[in-house]
């Protein structure tokens, strides 16, 4: 006859505290009730889980797991048993701690700055009222187009369309036209590229974690809804 699963109950945990960004550990889970099927959870996530016995389990870390410095939760749920309903379900949780250096610190925000330029850059911008994508593709055709129109002493052959970042076809388009629109690309992303190394030269000038992890580097980046 099968039998429930017990609710799984968290002791301790060990360790309890670990450099984020550092390399992988096993983390040991101590308790009770644990079962063949019982899982670790890392902040919400299951984890590969090695069941030790009904009071052990175990788990690996990987730095990927403690991305910055700060508080994670462990979890651990065992799912119902096979003819029963209610039975198994989530232990109590229990607080891990991970420190970090101020030079992890630093790696982890200008990376974040990076990612900000990256999904700017890789959006639109506005030129002559409409918003028009700058994305690498985008880019590399703009590009084409205008060495097009200087092979042409500045003229583009007739009916040259271009489109818009909704799609919208734009038809009959100038040299003079896709010109100002390259220069203004090009101002967008210049002031993305600026802003991300004044962010970056701040946090790399900040020397406690508390400090690099608080920075607020929203501000001075193009506005892709104003012409530049």
């Amino acid at each position: 006859m099968p039998t429930p699963n017990p609710k799984p109950v968290i002791q301790a945990i060990s360790p309890t505290t670990f450099d984020a960004n550092g390399t992988s550990f096993t983390l040991t889970v101590i308790g009770s009730n644990f079962v063949s099927s019982s899982v670790v959870y890392w902040n919400a996530s299951p984890l590969s889980t090695v069941v030790i016995s009904s009071g052990s389990l175990t788990t690996t870390i990987q730095p990927a797991n403690i991305p910055k410095g700060g508080q994670y939760s462990v979890q651990v749920y065992t799912p119902p048993s096979e003819g029963f309903e209610g039975d198994g379900g989530a232990s109590n949780i229990v607080t891990f701690s991970a420190s970090q250096t101020a030079a992890e610190a630093q790696e982890y925000m200008c990376d974040l700055v990076d990612g900000k330029r990256i999904t700017i850059v890789g959006g639109f911008f506005t030129y002559s009222g409409t918003q028009w994508a700058c994305d690498y593709e985008s880019t590399r055709n703009l590009i084409g187009v205008n060495i097009l129109s200087m092979l042409n002493g500045g003229n583009l052959p007739a009916g040259v369309t271009w489109r818009d970042y909704y799609n919208n076809n734009y038809p009959n388009v100038t040299g003079a036209f896709m010109g100002g629109m390259a220069a203004s690309m090009l101002t967008f992303g210049t002031i993305a590229y600026q802003t991300s190394w004044y962010h970056k030269g701040n946090i790399r000038a900040l020397t406690s974690t508390a400090a690099v992890l608080a920075y607020d580097y929203s501000g001075g980046w193009p506005d892709p809804m104003v012409q530049h």
